[in-house]
Order: C-alpha cells, then sequence, then structure tokens
C-alpha cells in the first residue's frame, strides 16, 4: 500500500460491517494513517515489521492484508479487511491464498498466524479455506475498542501447509462405508471436520459418547450403528445413524462428518447414497435427519439430496425426511 491509498483506505475502515470486529478508531481519518508514508519506500514484505498490502479488483483498492512478520523471517500473522461491497465474491480468499503461498515458498517462512474474533465467522471460513487449522481460544485474549474481549486463534507451519495444498481435491476413485470396532476406533477419532462447523456437527469422540449413552426416543433408546467413510483407502469421514426399532420406525441419520481436508470432494453425497442402497436392503425406505440452520450449515446440502422438511424442530434443530430409493438412484461413481 501507498500513501495514494489514503482515501480508500479511510472509506473501507469507516464501514460499520468492516469496523465491527476491529480495533482502530471511529471514524477513521487520513490523519490516522500516517503510518502509509512508511510503505512508499517499500518493494517488498519485510521482516521486523508489519507489511501492509492492498487488495485490488479491477485496478480499484477495495482491502488490505497486514503481516507481521518476526525479525527472523520465520514467523508471519496475517489479517485481513476487505470492503463490504466485496464480500462473498472470493477476492479475499484469493488475496490471502496467494500472499500464503509467497510466505512459505519465497520467503521461507515456517509458521503462520492469525486472530480473529470468534463470532466472526466469515474470518473463521476464510481462515479455514487458505489452510490455517484452528489451534486455540484465548479468553480475554486481545483489546478491542479498550475493553478486554476473547480472541479465536488459528495457525499452520510450512510442512503442514503444503500437504493441505496437495491434497486430494478432484472425486475420489472410490468410496466404501466400513465398519468402526474397537479396534479401529482411536484411529477414526482423527477425521475432524472445520472449527466453524462444530457449530452443526459434533466430533466423532462426542458421538462416541453419545453412542455409548444414547438418548431416549418415544420411549425407546436410540440403537445406534457407527461407520467409516473411506476414499481410495483413506479415513475421510464419519457416519452415525440410528437403527429402526420399536420406537425408532425408521432409520435416523444422527451423524455426518467429512474430514476438513476432503471437504467439497463429493465424498458426503457418496457415503449417504451407499447407506441409502444398505438400508434399502433392509427394508426401509426413507431416513430422517435433523439438522442445526446458519450460515455454513448443511441445509441445502441436504435439500440436495431430496430431502423434505417437515415442519418439526427437534431439540432446536429442523427435521427432515429423504426418500431412499430417489437417493439411492442415483450413480455413486464420481
Amino acid at each position: 500500500m501507498r500513501s495514494s491509498d489514503v482515501d480508500t483506505l479511510c472509506a473501507h475502515r469507516n464501514e460499520t460491517e468492516v469496523a465491527a470486529t476491529q480495533d482502530w478508531p471511529m471514524p477513521y481519518v487520513a490523519g490516522m494513517a500516517g503510518w502509509l508514508s512508511g510503505q512508499d519506500r517499500l518493494d517488498d514484505i519485510t521482516s521486523g515489521g508489519r507489511t501492509h498490502l492492498a487488495i485490488d479488483v479491477g485496478g480499484e483498492h477495495v482491502g488490505e492484508l497486514a503481516l507481521l512478520l518476526d525479525d527472523k523471517g520465520q514467523q508471519a500473522s496475517i489479517d485481513c479487511t476487505l470492503s463490504s461491497r466485496y464480500w462473498s465474491r472470493g477476492y479475499a480468499r484469493e488475496a490471502a491464498l496467494a500472499v500464503v503461498a509467497d510466505l512459505v515458498d519465497r520467503l521461507g517462512v515456517v509458521r503462520i498466524t492469525a486472530t480473529t474474533d470468534p463470532g466472526n465467522i466469515a474470518a473463521l471460513r476464510l481462515l479455514e479455506a487458505i489452510g490455517l487449522v484452528h489451534e486455540h481460544e484465548a479468553r480475554l485474549g486481545v483489546v478491542r475498542r479498550g475493553e478486554r474481549t476473547d480472541a479465536t486463534c488459528y495457525a499452520v507451519t510450512a510442512d503442514e501447509w503444503r500437504a493441505w495444498r496437495d491434497r486430494p481435491q478432484g472425486s475420489p476413485g472410490e468410496v466404501s462405508l466400513v465398519p468402526i470396532d474397537s479396534d479401529s476406533a482411536w484411529a477414526w477419532r482423527a477425521v475432524e471436520g472445520h472449527w466453524s462447523q462444530r457449530r452443526f456437527v459434533a466430533s466423532v469422540s462426542d458421538s462416541y459418547t453419545d453412542a455409548l449413552f444414547p438418548d431416549v426416543w418415544r420411549g425407546g433408546r436410540l440403537v445406534p450403528v457407527l461407520l467409516g467413510v473411506m476414499a481410495d483407502d483413506e479415513r475421510v469421514g464419519f457416519l452415525m445413524y440410528a437403527d429402526r426399532s420399536p420406537s425408532m420406525l425408521s432409520p435416523y441419520l444422527w451423524r455426518m462428518l467429512v474430514d476438513r481436508r476432503h471437504q467439497r470432494r463429493g465424498i458426503g453425497r457418496q457415503a449417504l447414497r451407499l447407506l441409502a442402497r444398505r438400508l434399502l436392503a433392509e427394508g426401509n425406505t426413507h431416513m430422517t435427519t435433523t439438522f442445526a440452520e446458519g450460515r455454513g450449515g448443511p441445509r441445502e446440502f441436504y435439500l440436495g439430496l431430496g430431502g423434505r422438511v417437515t415442519g418439526e424442530i427437534v431439540d432446536d434443530e429442523t427435521e427432515a425426511v429423504i426418500d431412499l430409493t430417489t437417493l439411492a438412484a442415483e450413480p455413486v461413481e464420481p
């Protein structure tokens, strides 16, 4: 960024939605951006200080990426802000991903960190989309607007980021469902979703607890069945459903989790088609499920499988019914 960016910098920093989780003074005026003059002499990211990079779209300055690189050039922290007029278009992800790649591949940074407001779901999802992993919650860990408040902290090492970048991203050659038993239960705990998705699906460990102490449903305890999802001989997902019983007239899809490294590959859809064929063979015609509502939630996923919302709310979750014949008839092959 340069001194010439002061007007656009002030414009997007003064947007209410942008400033809500930031700590700069409001209103933000040009006199507060004197630090921009120090940027005029920079031609690269500098160690031992902060560097601000402009995010340009079609030649228009619409946001910024702030980098803090330590004295040895080994650890960097990143922070991204973008004008609300350009949200939800992928610009922040594209810019942040390019910067992380440059830090790792060209500058040799070995660890990258980021901190954000726990309630800023868009920021959590952005950090996850560029390969960072939730590390911890810092209670009263930052000062914002003069008050102590909580922070969510993400990080990734260079090796971890390269592994994430090089992970399989296309449709898998083969997906299968396998039983989980005492010999494999521990290994399946490594399957985990993104931190931002914890509002919608429990961890494998929490699912084990629920299976050990199942809920009572209409006078009878749920009968859990636990299955692992394999893709090309790799553990990529976890599935748990409640089997049909005297109190459960149709199977209930209890949990569906795809590992964060294997999402957006069509694995969840393929796994549920395989489950539908299995349940049909056992004489079932449909299964029910429930899901939490919210941004980034699974509503569209289940509706895309032919799910029909019943209008019932069960434990604060929306109930849906899925026709097994329709789901099972779709091809599983990629």
